[in-house]
């Protein structure tokens, strides 16, 4: 409950100061923004460790808390849930690679490839 409101806190202050810095100029608005979006990151993992059902010792405050998130990250927490479980259930499944996953080839996939193909695959 701490790291939701030490992160929440300040979130809510940077969106309030940038909403009144940017009456200063634009920039200094803009500015704040970059903290903040640190902050909704970081909203995102307790979204996301509450889809897990490992942020409060009860599934329900999970999923609530992760519902209310949802609103600030734009991320329907139910629909993202059910998927992020799915995504969970076939990872490193080679046979059931679905929507999410970093693309992994096997040497048969692999060596057939143009060397553009090769390179493109190993880059970041």
């Amino acid at each position: 409950m701490l790291e939701l409101g030490v992160t929440l806190v300040p979130f809510v202050a940077l969106w309030v100061l940038a909403a009144v810095a940017v009456h200063h100029g634009l920039w200094w608005g803009i500015a704040l923004t970059i903290p903040a979006a640190g902050f909704l990151l970081r909203l995102f993992m307790i979204q996301h460790d509450c889809g897990h059902g490992s942020f409060f010792a009860r599934r329900r405050a999970d999923d609530w808390t992760g519902r209310l998130i949802g609103v600030l990250t734009f991320t329907p927490y139910d629909y993202w849930r059910r998927a992020h479980a799915a995504h969970h259930a076939s990872a490193g499944n080679l046979d059931e690679r679905g929507v999410g996953d970093i693309t992994t080839l096997t040497v048969a996939e692999y060596r057939p490839l143009s060397r553009s193909r090769r390179l493109a695959y190993q880059s970041p």
